[in-house]
């Protein structure tokens, strides 16, 4: 038995060590402490957005937008948030991930500050941008009694899919001031069933809002400035990230046959269910819809 197969058999029998990592898991998924994807984009942008970006013009071909490119229209995503608020607003940025968008709030002259489930992602941010405020908590569950009228202004930089519909549309309305203002940037579900079904129905996201009293002053259409994104995230995908995985694969197996013998069969089985619709602009297009969207309190 490799060395390999061996570890992987002390860990199975270590049956305490096993449950407590289980539990530890499932809790960060509760939680939110723990978000892959974030990371993800963070160590990949470095800029401390996550994400689609804005891209005006729109690239006609994938292989025209690169990591320099796709910075910028991440970028001029945020300058069109940036652009709603006026200097000595307080501002809420709702899901702020990594501090992107306050750092750029913070440099207009706003009042912001961030929240997020996510304690890491919280201390990033107090240790980036001192003196910014940051509320480690999920929307959902704010204290009201702490926040209710503290906001100008609600910013939701595709986040707002993250919270629950009608407890999320409520408690905007709550900590805002009587006229504020919520700027959000989302994408909804237009069809359903979608073949992705992150994205709350756009239907169901109006209701919320007419039913606890926004008022509708802008809308702006934003899906094909945004999906050259996932044109760009599909090609790699595609074309890198997977034959890279193949190509891993293979190496290790040949490296330790028993491994091979013992799991090949079964990443070959996983490997032939994986799938890039999530990534592909046309299916976007043709489930959901990209809004910018500004509504009074």
């Amino acid at each position: 038995m490799s060395n390999i197969a061996w570890t992987i058999v002390k860990r199975l029998l270590n049956v305490p060590a096993l449950a407590a990592h289980v539990a530890k898991v499932k809790q960060a998924r509760v939680d939110g402490s723990v978000d892959p994807e974030l990371d993800l984009y963070t160590e990949i942008f470095r800029n401390d957005f996550l994400h689609a970006g804005y891209f005006d013009p729109i690239p006609d071909d994938p292989e025209k937008v690169s990591f320099h490119s796709l910075k910028a229209a991440m970028k001029a995503y945020a300058e069109l948030l940036v652009a709603r608020v006026a200097p000595g607003q307080r501002v809420l940025d709702l899901g702020c991930g990594t501090g992107g968008l306050l750092a750029m709030l913070k440099a207009a002259g706003a009042e912001p500050t961030g929240l997020t489930p996510n304690p890491g992602h919280a201390g990033h941010i107090r240790k980036s941008q001192p003196g910014v405020p940051v509320i480690v908590s999920g929307f959902e569950s704010l204290d009201m009694d702490k926040y209710r009228g503290q906001f100008d202004v609600v910013i939701c930089s595709e986040s707002f899919h993250n919270v629950p519909l009608e407890a999320g549309v409520r408690n905007v309305r709550e900590v805002l001031r009587p006229g504020g203002k919520w700027v959000i940037i989302d994408y909804y579900r237009t069809r359903i069933p979608a073949y992705n079904r992150s994205g709350h129905p756009m239907q169901a996201f109006r209701d919320a809002v007419a039913k606890n009293g926004f008022r509708l002053a802008e809308e702006i259409d934003v899906t094909d400035n945004t999906t050259p994104s996932l044109a760009f995230f599909h090609a790699w995908s595609s074309r890198i990230a997977l034959p890279m995985v193949d190509f891993a694969a293979e190496r290790y197996f040949m490296k330790h046959p028993v491994m091979g013998y013992l799991l090949g069969d079964e990443f070959a089985a996983r490997r032939a269910r994986v799938k890039l619709d999530a990534l592909d602009p046309q299916v976007f297009a043709r489930d959901k819809r990209y809004l910018l969207q500004t509504f009074t309190a």
